[in-house]
């Protein structure tokens, strides 16, 4: 069997471990809203509207990509119209992710309400939704005798209702999050498949040197069944309205990322690059991300 070929059944077999469990990794996390934290929607923007797609592992089969479609609106406010009490955001957001012979489809609707703390605000939120996931492969067992330690998968899926929630406290030029994901794990007893709960810590922190150039940092860190990943880049802002940036960060202790994003006036466009090395790969391997969106700042930030 061809090299390629190997790695489609290993990526499938490992995704688990690789990429934090059966959660995506994606290298410009933090650069808008926390994908997996309901409570960071519609908290800088009044408005957005973000499409980002990946491509892990280039050049090898079965490698893992991902797309994702979503948009955010702040909608309510309690108290004074100029200076509310307290603020509320609605959204959507479709995720897809195929790892090998795995594929996931992922819906929800992130709800969050935000309460003003003097020059702060501190945001909850919860994210119901709906998750697919399905697998397209047969196996093919080394006898005609069933053997329960394989899954009985052939081109199976099933959908799940799911939920996540979180919470963020953030101001003009910092946030700090903490948020889960597959909250009641769910088990997909058609595939013989169980969700497993994911907990994330993120932050973020600009430090404005003057009107035309500034430095931010973000991080974010992830733990499921004891496995553990972390990531953080660091970025210099470019122009009064943050015309363009420059990113350079790490994953874990393998993986270096870059970044570099363009802003015209509303409309937002990146470019995220990572190499890392590993002995699953015998070598280096390069990953690819681009992100596009259309937002209105809120201008009380």
């Amino acid at each position: 069997m061809s090299i390629p070929k190997v790695l489609t059944v290993i990526f499938a077999l490992l995704s688990t471990s690789l990429f934090a469990q059966q959660d995506p990794i994606y290298i410009s996390e933090g650069q808008r809203s926390f994908w997996f934290n309901p409570a960071s929607i519609g908290t800088y923007n009044s408005y957005s509207i973000n499409t980002v797609g990946q491509l892990r592992f280039v050049n090898y089969e079965g490698a893992p990509k991902g797309l994702q479609l979503n948009g955010a609106l702040k909608c309510m406010k309690i108290g004074d119209s100029e200076n509310p009490f307290s603020t509320g955001a609605v959204g959507i957001n479709y995720r897809y992710d195929r790892y090998g012979m795995m594929e996931m489809h992922h819906v929800c609707v992130p709800i969050n309400i935000q309460f003003k703390i003097k020059n702060t605000y501190l945001s909850v939120g919860v994210s119901p939704g709906l998750q697919s996931i399905g697998f397209d492969a047969l196996w093919i067992p080394p006898t005609s005798v069933a053997d329960p330690a394989i899954l009985p998968v052939m081109d199976a899926s099933q959908t799940k209702f799911d939920a996540g929630a979180g919470v963020q406290w953030y101001g003009r030029n910092f946030s700090l999050g903490f948020a889960s994901t597959d909250l009641f794990e769910q088990r997909y007893d058609e595939l013989g498949f169980e969700a497993a709960r994911h907990i994330y810590l993120s932050g973020s922190y600009s430090y404005p040197f003057n009107d035309k150039f500034a430095l931010k940092a973000t991080g974010v860190g992830r733990s499921v069944n004891g496995f553990y990943s972390t990531q953080a880049m660091l970025s210099g802002i470019f122009g009064s309205k943050n015309e363009l940036t420059f990113g350079i960060g790490w994953r874990d202790r393998n993986t270096l990322m870059g970044a570099i994003t363009k802003r015209f006036n509303k409309f937002y466009l990146g470019y995220f690059l990572d190499y890392g090395s590993s002995q699953l790969t015998n070598g280096g391997w390069f990953s690819h991300e681009v992100r596009i969106a259309f937002e209105l700042f809120d201008s009380n930030l």
